[in-house]
């Protein structure tokens, strides 16, 4: 009888733990981050510090030469050498490049003149950060728009003078046990993205409209794997500028805090995929040491003044400075000076 009775609370003491062990499982695979376990060098990609004493003496500072007005010329930005890297090539070449860019301005523009709140997020924000551009093999930009001008964006889009050049549709999520899925909706009210793109084209390049609400102390947003991201509204406004290939778009007010809330750390990576551009399957996952970029592609540095109290960005490009501009970001003491570091 004894035996017995150890035996089933043997049992149910396996069946606790084993509900337990599936539950974890569930929550592990729903909150996403099973994407970044199964990346197999992931986590060593920053075993190598990345310093400025790796990188040749650049003339960072310089309160002479510091660009302290928005106009910066294109000229400097056209004159880069386009090149890529073998291990992290670029996605887009000059041509799409400068398409991605021109839809980004005619988007920025017609926002503001709509009084259309929004800023640049995601990996384009991340672009920002550390190359003054998109990031080299990104394939689109990310845009995030206030959530009570859904309305005023669709309408502006469906314009007959916008829509004759530009084409746009709607994502919605699809709920599932482990994977979210964004598919296309023809429900307006349900919207969670928009991607708009040249018409004629398939779909790309493109820029992705994603919402963000608000209440009196923070924002909120989700972003596809369904994870809410809280900022705190004094981090998000009042509206920066920050610089995308020689040209300023706005930006939350500290684009550091955003960045560390959503990605923590940067790496240099980019997911398997379907390429937009050829209907291609990429079964590759390219990846490598973000130092490893130093020389093929711009890359920003960053130092203070004399007085300590504002950040230098330097555009460095094989060694030598492109331009030098003034940090729209606050100084709190824990911006990092190391390259590609949050």
């Amino acid at each position: 009888m004894a035996l017995c009775r150890r035996r089933l609370r043997s049992r149910r003491l396996g069946c606790i733990l084993g509900l337990i062990f599936f539950a974890y499982i569930f929550i592990y695979f729903v909150s996403g981050t099973f994407l970044t376990h199964f990346l197999p060098q992931e986590r060593n990609l920053f075993k190598k510090s990345v310093r400025v004493t790796d990188v040749q003496e650049v003339p960072l500072y310089d309160a002479e030469n510091v660009i302290t007005t928005l106009d910066v010329d294109e000229e400097l930005c056209s004159g880069i050498q386009w090149i890529s890297h073998p291990d992290l090539p670029r996605y887009l070449n000059k041509s799409d490049h400068e398409h991605l860019l021109h839809l980004l301005k005619v988007l920025s523009d017609s926002f503001t003149k709509n009084n259309i709140t929004f800023v640049m997020s995601g990996r384009t924000l991340l672009g920002s950060y550390f190359f003054h551009d998109f990031l080299p093999w990104d394939d689109r930009a990310e845009m995030l728009v206030k959530r009570s001008d859904m309305d005023k964006v669709e309408y502006l889009l469906l314009e007959e003078t916008f829509s004759q050049m530009y084409e746009m549709q709607g994502y919605i999520f699809r709920k599932s046990l482990l994977f979210p899925k964004e598919i296309l909706s023809e429900n307006r009210a349900k919207y969670y993205k928009l991607r708009v793109y040249r018409r004629g084209t398939n779909r790309w390049p493109s820029i992705d409209i994603k919402y963000y609400a608000e209440n009196d102390t923070h924002i909120w947003f989700v972003d596809s794997k369904m994870t809410k991201f809280y900022l705190k509204s004094s981090n998000f406004y009042p509206i920066n500028q920050r610089l995308v290939h020689c040209n300023y778009f706005p930006v939350p007010f500290n684009t550091q805090e955003m960045l560390k809330l959503k990605y923590r750390k940067f790496y240099c990576y980019r997911y398997k995929h379907i390429d937009n551009k050829d209907l291609v399957r990429i079964t590759r996952t390219y990846r490598t040491q973000c130092i490893n970029l130093i020389g093929h592609y711009p890359f920003v540095l960053r130092s203070f003044d004399e007085d300590k109290s504002l950040i230098a960005e330097t555009l460095v490009f094989k060694n030598k400075k492109v331009y030098t501009v003034w940090s729209s970001d606050p100084w709190d003491g824990t911006v990092s000076m190391v390259p590609f570091e949050l």
